[in-house]
């Protein structure tokens, strides 16, 4: 918006603590003066005029909202260092991951401060805070953060909280030769290696040897982390599965996967790592690579004890390498032209025509192997070192992913049955009655081996409304993807290319077998988790929890408690010793090329004891990213609130302007005018936006549909 009306604002009495009384300040005093705090600009969206109602701009880049990645920028001192600065890097120019604080692409909170005195106004905000952490935003493989390589020792990091090394630890006041943690003030021995690199640059940190100490985002070489049941370092493998039943040739499902396959690889894709295809009917079929530059077929007809018939080293073809790119094309080729031979052949339909009037979908209901191809693909990539698996369903099979003599997670947001609460599944407590341990369903099995190993499942399907909700649990729980097609048809092969194009371009730069923990110093705690996945059941607080694969734009939620304790005996100068907080993200992962690294992402918070800085700090893309991610979990159980979810969104949004109008303004000046900050200007209009978007979901008659919108 161009134009903005000036409204007055309270006293500055009326929004913080109360400030003591000071007398004139002279030329000898020792107190430093305190800098006046920046007059606020408020904006008025309804006065009245329409040119003073605030508009999103149009074709505003990614680039203006987080900054971009080769962004150039000034070197500042890091705050380890006690009088001198570090040394520069060899190059002037870094990206905005280069800061001392994370960048937003990776970890971005609703509010960049806290406000804990007084406590009674600062219990009485209603703006949520929350921290949305986008680890690989920059893709796992990409080289815009700094690498930290301390060989077969562990990182740097406090004993007490567990926290790593970041640029706000400071050099102890009492002990010349310790660091004090930011997180819990405790002091840590630094080791002499450590010293020595430090003392060669001037006690200083050195942002080649030791760039944890001058950047808020950072990699580390993981050698002394690593797991010892997780296999060596091997660079991550794709196996596509396609179903070739009856049913699926028909209607022309496999023909239009494979054309799909046929058309991302013949195009310039980013994929650089090993390919392999399995067909499945009533049994899996294999597709290994001669000395001649072809393929023989391996079947493998049990499904009952399904195994992988071959070698999993002996299966794959490098696409990067045009030889195995025109041995993979051939394949697909040859498949092609199989299947349409089929369906040419078939009595019920031929390709591209309407398959028979079905109204029960008694033709969906087959008994094909995709238990089986789902058990040994994730065998297969389990061998190889983890990776995707692309499956191409279009039946649902007749015993259902497996046996379902048990019932799920009772509170499991994404649970194949009812999706009843997204809360961590809570350990029963010690009983003197012997508890009968229940027996894990077949999907549960698969997601427990896919998160050892480091698999990632994604699906496309063709079956009818409702029938998929079984087959897509496990895609959302791994970290795959999810392509629904209910009323699919032959010409619905671009759809699949343009998807499966995306779906290669993050593979590439994704992550797996990772492992998260967000770390929050003392006097903030974490409460709640917001993602497709619960959080691990050893995470009390809910700040743990581990996936198969992150990919570069998969983001996860964290809602954040400030500890606000009242005591009404302190003193204002006590109360104003804590001066900041930080959150710590601290991701294990294994990159596309094989490489155990464990990245950090450190943020800083102040705090502060005003309300009109509280609602200055507020990031309004975090905000809302937070408050439709709370409706959607409320939406999948209502149980949580009786209220509805778009209700909550509303009324959220009403509170915090509320709250700004009647703690910032001067209400006898803005009777008829509704007022807000600069920060919130536009939040009435994404909360307008979001309530439509979750109305329009909520709207399917068909609650199993509902739900997977929603999901």
């Amino acid at each position: 918006p161009k134009a903005f009306s000036t409204i007055p604002m309270l006293p500055r009495e009326s929004s913080g603590y109360p400030r003591p009384t000071r007398g004139p300040s002279t030329s000898t005093s020792l107190r430093r003066t305190r800098r006046a705090e920046p007059e606020l600009s408020h904006c008025s969206i309804d006065g009245g005029l329409p040119d003073k109602l605030p508009r999103p701009w149009m074709g505003i880049d990614s680039e203006a909202v987080y900054g971009a990645i080769e962004e150039e920028g000034p070197v500042e001192c890091t705050p380890t260092s006690p009088s001198k600065s570090p040394t520069s890097p060899s190059s002037p120019e870094r990206s905005v991951a280069r800061e001392q604080n994370a960048a937003r692409q990776f970890l971005w909170t609703t509010m960049d401060s806290v406000m804990l005195r007084p406590c009674e106004v600062a219990n009485s905000l209603p703006i949520p805070l929350a921290a949305v952490l986008t680890p690989f935003a920059d893709s796992a493989d990409f080289t815009s953060l700094p690498l930290s390589d301390i060989g077969s020792e562990e990182p740097l990091r406090c004993p007490r909280c567990r926290c790593y090394a970041n640029p706000h630890f400071k050099w102890s006041a009492k002990e010349s030769r310790k660091f004090t943690c930011n997180m819990c003030s405790h002091s840590l021995d630094v080791p002499q290696k450590f010293l020595d690199d430090m003392e060669r640059n001037g006690q200083c940190a050195d942002a080649d040897t030791h760039p944890e100490l001058v950047y808020g985002s950072v990699d580390f070489t993981a050698r002394a982390l690593l797991e010892p049941d997780l296999p060596g370092p091997f660079v991550p493998s794709v196996c596509f599965a396609i179903e070739t039943s009856p049913n699926a040739i028909e209607r022309g499902f496999s023909w239009a996967a494979l054309e799909a396959l046929e058309k991302v690889f013949q195009a310039p894709h980013s994929l650089e790592r090993d390919v392999y295809l399995v067909t499945f009917d009533e049994a899996v079929t294999f597709y290994v690579p001669t000395s001649h530059g072809r393929f023989r077929a391996v079947v493998m007809p049990d499904m009952e004890e399904p195994f992988v018939p071959v070698s999993p080293e002996s299966l794959g073809v490098h696409v990067a390498d045009p030889e195995g790119k025109e041995m993979f094309l051939q394949l697909l080729s040859t498949l092609k032209d199989d299947v349409a031979e089929r369906a040419a052949d078939a009595p019920p339909g031929q390709l591209g025509q309407e398959a028979k009037i079905d109204p029960f979908h008694l033709a969906d209901v087959q008994d094909v192997a995709s238990s089986s191809v789902l058990r040994t693909g994730v065998q297969t990539l389990a061998a190889l070192g983890g990776g995707d698996l692309v499956l191409f369903q279009a039946t649902v099979p007749a015993s259902a992913w497996g046996p379902d003599d048990s019932a799920p997670e009772d509170d499991d947001v994404l649970s194949p049955k009812t999706p009843i609460s997204p809360k961590t599944p809570k350990t029963p407590m010690k009983s003197p009655i012997a508890l009968k341990k229940r027996k894990r369903t077949f999907l549960e099995e698969m997601h427990r081996s896919c998160c050892r190993t480091g698999v990632a499942v994604s699906e496309v399907t063709a079956t009818v409304d409702g029938d998929a909700s079984r087959l897509h649990w496990l895609p959302w729980r791994t970290g795959g993807d999810v392509l629904h097609l209910p009323n699919f048809a032959a010409t619905a092969t671009p759809s699949i290319s343009s998807q499966l194009q995306h779906w290669m371009q993050k593979m590439q730069g994704s992550a797996y077998n990772c492992v998260v923990k967000l770390r929050c110093s003392k006097g903030l705690s974490c409460r709640a988790l917001l993602a497709p996945w619960p959080a691990a059941a050893s995470s009390e607080d809910h700040s743990a929890f581990e996936v198969p694969r992150l990919s570069p734009d998969m983001s996860v939620t964290f809602s954040l408690v400030p500890e606000i304790e009242p005591d009404p005996d302190e003193d204002y100068v006590r109360a104003r010793e804590r001066k900041t907080f930080a959150v710590q993200a601290a991701i294990l992962y294994t990159n596309c090329k094989g490489e155990r690294l464990l990245r950090t992402h450190t943020r800083s918070l102040n705090v502060i004891s005003s309300v009109r800085q509280v609602f200055n700090s507020i990031n309004i893309g975090p905000l809302m990213a937070f408050l439709v991610k709370q409706a959607v979990m409320i939406a999948l159980d209502p149980t949580q609130n009786a209220k509805l979810p778009r209700d909550v969104l509303l009324e959220s949004c009403i509170q915090i302007l509320t709250s700004y109008r009647r703690r910032c303004l001067d209400t006898n000046s803005v009777k008829k005018t509704l007022v807000t900050c600069r920060q919130l200007h536009l939040m009435p209009l994404y909360v307008l936006a979001a309530r439509k978007l979750l109305y329009a979901l909520m709207s399917y008659k068909d609650d199993k549909v509902q739900t997977e919108a929603l999901q």
